[in-house]
């Protein structure tokens, strides 16, 4: 998949490319209203963090909006339920899905794909310290 970017523009090309993926599945969804609506959740996050917008410069984020805590007999890999999962990067211009797939179910809705680099760690350091 070519990524594409995150914009009111792209609206239509975002969803066919969800429902190629989502296909004929029920349950455990993923579309492009929750790329809108994570792009926001994020964005939040990393200000509260003390991240200035020029160091976002390539975070990944793997999103899975219907995310749960599953029992322990769904452990194994085998009998997980699949979900809808999307990973989105910043680039220069802006958001970008770069992939959407689907995978095993996870707890967790959003998870960090690339480390934080030692510019970014210092500006979380420093937001931290500030009163």
């Amino acid at each position: 998949m070519k990524a594409i970017k995150i914009t009111a523009t792209n609206w239509k090309t975002l969803e066919e490319e969800f429902m190629k993926v989502n296909g004929k599945c029920s349950a455990r969804l993923a579309h492009r209203w929750d790329a809108e609506s994570y792009v926001t959740i994020i964005e939040k996050s990393l200000v509260e963090k003390g991240l200035p917008k020029k160091a976002w410069l390539g975070l990944k984020f793997i999103i899975q909006p219907e995310a749960t805590n599953f029992s322990n007999a769904y452990k194994r890999k085998s009998f997980a339920p699949m979900a809808t999962q999307f990973t989105m990067e910043y680039k220069s211009t802006g958001w970008f899905i770069v992939s959407i797939e689907r995978e095993c179910a996870m707890s967790k809705k959003v998870r960090l794909v690339t480390p934080y680099t030692d510019e970014q760690k210092g500006y979380i350091v420093q937001s931290a310290m500030q009163f």
